[in-house]
């Protein structure tokens, strides 16, 4: 379905330092991998499409990270007025902006795939990603903008690494949750295929943790939906008790 190759793809943007070397390669990675799930729902398929403009501003960060990397002067070499800082900070900007955009697109997705498949567990992960996706690139987006405000500058230096940090465990929560929907969703023709047991000890022991913690998710979703019907059987029953007795 494509879960591979998004989640080393995802992987990848864990690098919330030096992304501007690698972000090409998990953009395309993503890109590959949503061209086989952009078939499973009109929302993912508006996700596939929000992937391509990532490709062209990992190019563009490749360009400007080597090109310093390598001593020249970025904005010399590309025939731009701004200083090589403010390049790598639009490029920053631009990066943050269509990957929040895409990010959210695609939990989207994800989640009306989670709700048609009854995997309660995974779509409460899914909401949760969507909540911290804005909190941080949001943030992550107003520390690339420029400013001649002293203040502000002050401001954006004390918010900066708490936000990397942030962002480093919700990206590992991120590329987590792409690997869950990788284990659990399947093609329908898969549905019957147990999940394989790893080499790793300690992956077996994660996964039967997480199996659990799953379990309860969708014992207690079950109790609530139940819960939830019997209501409006009780309700629609008083109803037409209520109609037989004003006739």
């Amino acid at each position: 379905m494509g879960f591979g190759y998004i989640f080393v793809g995802s992987v990848l943007t864990v690098n919330v330092v030096a992304h501007g070397y690698t972000d090409l390669i998990a953009y395309a990675l993503i890109l590959i991998g949503m061209m086989t799930l952009k078939d499973y729902g009109p929302r993912l398929k508006t996700a596939y499409y929000a992937a391509w403009p990532l490709l062209f501003v990992g190019l563009i960060e490749l360009l400007l990270y080597g090109a310093t990397f390598l001593g020249f002067n970025a904005s010399t070499l590309f025939g731009f007025v701004e200083s090589d800082r403010e390049l790598l900070m639009d490029a920053d900007l631009l990066n943050q902006v269509f990957l929040l955009i895409f990010t959210f697109l695609l939990l989207r997705g994800l989640r009306t795939l989670a709700k048609e498949t009854d995997t309660f567990a995974l779509e409460s992960r899914v909401f949760r990603n969507q909540i911290f996706a804005v909190l941080y690139h949001v943030p992550m987006a107003f520390l690339n903008l420029s400013f001649e405000n002293p203040t502000l500058n002050r401001v954006q230096n004390y918010m900066m690494f708490p936000f990397l940090l942030f962002g480093f465990v919700y990206l590992i929560l991120q590329a987590k949750l792409i690997f869950s929907f990788y284990m659990w969703i399947c093609p329908e023709e898969d549905v019957n295929m147990e999940r394989r047991p790893s080499k790793l000890g300690i992956i077996n022991s994660l996964n039967r943790v997480s199996d659990k913690i799953d379990e309860k998710t969708v014992e207690r979703k079950q109790r609530e939906r139940e819960e939830k019907q019997k209501k409006e059987e009780s309700r629609r029953a008083n109803g037409q008790s209520k109609g037989r007795k004003a006739k």
